[in-house]
């Protein structure tokens, strides 16, 4: 029996397709019963998934503000808070921007929010010369909002 080259690559892809299927289904699997993965829906076609970052909590950010030595810690992790509507804001999900850094036309993105702290560590070196730090903030085109520093001071400080 003789099977057409066009019969051979449908068996092939066919193959190819049903194995992929199955080391995604396994990835996927595996990885939605940690803690950082949330089932929103699943059936037998389709499942979709919500990355949940757990470990991004007020007390984890203000420790890596900490290690990297950002002057103010306090006032820095409620401008985090904020910008951020404790850390539940889309932007804070989709780039990991927890300050809200913009460049006038999109919103920066960072590969984690340890980088995002970074870069704040490197905006504030840059920017800030000394002197009270919410006057700073507030002299500074950092926030639009005229109430931002009482909105800040809503924070813990």
């Amino acid at each position: 029996m003789t099977i057409s080259w066009k019969l051979r690559q449908n068996l092939i892809l066919g193959g190819l397709f049903f194995v992929l299927g199955s080391l995604i289904t396994t990835f996927t699997d595996d990885y939605l019963d940690t803690p950082n993965y949330k089932i929103i829906y699943k059936d037998t076609s389709m499942t979709k998934v919500e990355i949940v970052n757990d470990s991004l909590t007020k007390e984890s950010v203000y420790n890596e503000i900490l290690n990297q030595n950002i002057q103010f810690p306090k006032i820095v992790l409620a401008q985090a808070r904020l910008e951020s509507a404790n850390f539940t804001s889309n932007v804070c999900k989709k780039y990991n921007n927890i300050f809200g850094f913009y460049n006038g036309k999109k919103y920066l993105s960072f590969p984690d929010v340890k980088s995002c702290i970074i870069y704040y560590k490197y905006w504030q070196d840059r920017h800030y010369k000394g002197g009270s730090y919410l006057k700073f903030l507030a002299d500074f085109p950092y926030a639009q909002d005229s109430t931002y520093i009482t909105l800040l001071k809503q924070f813990e400080l």
